[in-house]
């Protein structure tokens, strides 16, 4: 039987959970961007309790690293909104997930979900040289 599945305007391409494994890093690799091996790695950083919760994005010619601050103590937090990965044949490809830890584990748990989309139907708008574009 074969499954197509979408949300709104949005196809999924691929969806799952992974917990870490001893609190390493988790590493997501697929076939993106004209079928070379494109890697979505979660990285997970304690902090102080000053530095507060917080994600960034470092992007890399091989995939992007997403560093998670202080996550250990909150479940079910992750991506306000899908994040922009890139584009592949003139559709947008997005990441969307959430973080959860269960227990007293040094392993998170990442329910995570890729997502293609045509510009147009998210109001994909080109910015100017040297602006974001939204």
């Amino acid at each position: 039987m074969h499954s197509t599945l979408s949300s709104g305007p949005a196809r999924v391409l691929q969806s799952g959970t992974v917990t870490s494994f001893m609190g390493h890093p988790i590493a997501i690799v697929v076939s993106l961007f004209d079928g070379e091996g494109y890697a979505i790695e979660f990285r997970f950083e304690a902090a102080g309790p000053e530095e507060g919760l917080g994600a960034s994005a470092d992007v890399q010619p091989w995939g992007t690293i997403i560093t998670l601050r202080n996550f250990r103590e909150v479940s079910g937090r992750g991506s306000g909104q899908p994040v922009l990965l890139g584009e592949e044949g003139g559709r947008l490809v997005f990441l969307h997930f959430r973080v959860w830890h269960t227990g007293k584990t040094v392993d998170p748990m990442i329910h995570y979900t890729l997502f293609s989309a045509e510009k147009d139907s998210v109001g994909w708008v080109e910015a100017a040289p040297g602006e974001p574009s939204r």
